[in-house]
């Protein structure tokens, strides 16, 4: 078995929530949401099963999302702007 001692570990607690549309077709996947009285659009293709790569050309950020099987739940990692985070977003109408 292989060990990885002192990982940095960060954790994440919500503190602000913001509505997104999500649509996956296939092997592509968009995330779209409003900031500031603009959309922000990533999209991207899956590069395994339920592991995507995006891109959004309207703020330059690139991400990563993940989605076990049938999960409700998407998660991943951000950066854009010079910022870094982590999405996690339910699925739901």
């Amino acid at each position: 078995m292989t060990t990885w001692k002192n990982c940095p570990l960060e954790t994440y607690w919500p503190d602000e929530s913001n509505a997104c549309e999500v649509r996956i077709s296939g092997p592509e996947i968009v995330v779209s949401y409003r900031e500031d009285g603009r959309w922000m659009i990533y999209k991207g293709r899956e590069i395994a099963p339920g592991h995507y790569e995006l891109s959004c050309a309207e703020n330059g950020g690139t991400a990563t999302i993940h989605r076990s099987g049938d999960s409700e739940w998407l998660e991943g990692f951000w950066i854009e702007e010079g910022n870094e985070g982590m999405w996690r977003i339910q699925l739901s109408e």
